[in-house]
């Protein structure tokens, strides 16, 4: 009984993640896999705080029906603060391993996607990943946040080097 429950955990975490990124900009989960990757410590409180100053309130409100969604009227995800997001990118770091971004989205794409997606879902995953880190990369461009400009107390070497290592495609 207990791998069934987690299972039906686990289903519901990739369909919030498959949403956000398939609907939405998936800059939360953009910015939240940077910080996961090797910190398992790092909780869904914090993953808020970072999120809040990596990519502000309008991105990190964006598919939850509160004020500082930049979309009043729709579509949503949930309501008020992020949290079953935040919570879900903690539940698939610790599931999937540092490639938890990218893995989740090949199991939404194969398994409760559109049902066009299914037989290409590495190819679809793929796509939607390398948009969601575009789109990432172009706004930290465009409000001029660097990872050497990031100041968060969660932004260790380690992360500044991923940031450094997707931004100019060494990763």
């Amino acid at each position: 009984m207990g791998t069934h429950k987690n299972g039906n955990h686990m289903r519901k975490h990739i369909i919030v993640l498959g949403k956000e990124i398939e609907y939405f900009s998936g800059m939360r989960a953009v910015a939240a896999s940077l910080w996961l990757g090797d910190d398992t410590s790092i909780n869904e409180d914090d993953l808020f705080d970072i999120c809040d100053e990596v990519i502000g309130n309008k991105n990190l409100f964006e598919g939850f029906k509160d004020a500082y969604n930049p979309n009043p009227e729709g579509p949503f995800l949930g309501e008020g603060c992020p949290f079953s997001s935040l919570e879900a990118y903690v539940a698939l770091r610790k599931f999937y391993g540092p490639d938890w971004l990218y893995r989740g989205l090949v199991d939404y794409a194969a398994k409760f996607a559109n049902t066009k997606y299914r037989s290409v879902a590495e190819n679809v995953a793929k796509k939607w990943w390398l948009g969601a880190h575009a789109l990432f990369w172009h706004e930290q461009a465009l409000a001029n946040r660097t990872p050497a400009k990031t100041t968060s107390k969660y932004c260790t070497s380690s992360v500044r080097a991923n940031m450094l290592a997707l931004r100019f495609g060494a990763a």
